[in-house]
């Protein structure tokens, strides 16, 4: 098999990698595969994405500069963001401020994010839903939980499609609560709304404490 098959067969087959994770601990690895797997596989000469090295015209061949491929700013581009996806959860938003402040443009950015959309490793739907429970667990009520997302760089329509149903808000309002003793009671209250928690989370968590005292 050539290289340039070998490349893109390990691109279609390990790009799914992501999509077919369930276990957040595993999805980073799977990256890191991937990636090693995406480097190791990856054409010499592959113009679309690295670009061929070619002798300087503008100056003496023998002066040892080479000068870059049209293409070799847009495969950068792509390297830089698929290393970004192996280490790190990035949102659109993330990703594009990492790749403006190493100064590629709107088309490269386009491509790099494209490119990782394409094999599953930019998708904010999946990111954002797969971050609620970690999030609840910091003592976050689904208001807070919403106006982080939105900080974040995730989009409203997201942010509204979101399924809350398996979080329990209430008992994380009651370990929240629990951290303030009854003299403190006007703390907690602000420490409660504050925390983005609902009326209903605070009376359904004030009977959690009640029965387990």
């Amino acid at each position: 098999m050539s290289p340039e098959r070998k490349y893109f067969r390990a691109r279609e087959r390990y790009g799914d990698w992501a999509e077919n994770a369930t276990d957040e601990e595993e999805l980073p690895k799977q990256r890191k595969k991937a990636i090693r797997l995406f480097e190791d596989t990856e054409p010499a000469e592959d113009a679309d994405f690295r670009g061929k090295k070619r002798e300087n015209t503008e100056g003496n061949p023998k002066n040892g500069k080479i000068s870059k491929s049209p293409n070799t700013e847009k495969s950068e581009a792509v390297a830089y963001a698929m290393r970004l996806a192996a280490t790190d959860a990035l949102t659109e938003k993330r990703l594009k401020d990492k790749l403006e402040s190493r100064g590629y443009s709107t088309d490269e950015i386009s491509e790099a994010a494209e490119y990782l959309r394409r094999f599953g490793y930019l998708n904010d739907a999946r990111l954002a839903q797969n971050s609620l429970e970690k999030l609840a667990s910091r003592c976050w009520g689904k208001y807070k939980i919403c106006r982080y997302l939105a900080a974040k760089g995730i989009d409203s329509e997201i942010i509204e499609g979101l399924d809350f149903s398996e979080i329990d808000f209430p008992y994380h309002c009651a370990r929240l609560m629990r951290k303030y003793t009854p003299e403190r009671r006007d703390a907690m209250l602000r420490a409660v709304k504050n925390a983005g928690y609902t009326s209903s989370d605070l009376r359904m968590a004030r009977q959690i404490i009640e029965e387990e005292d």
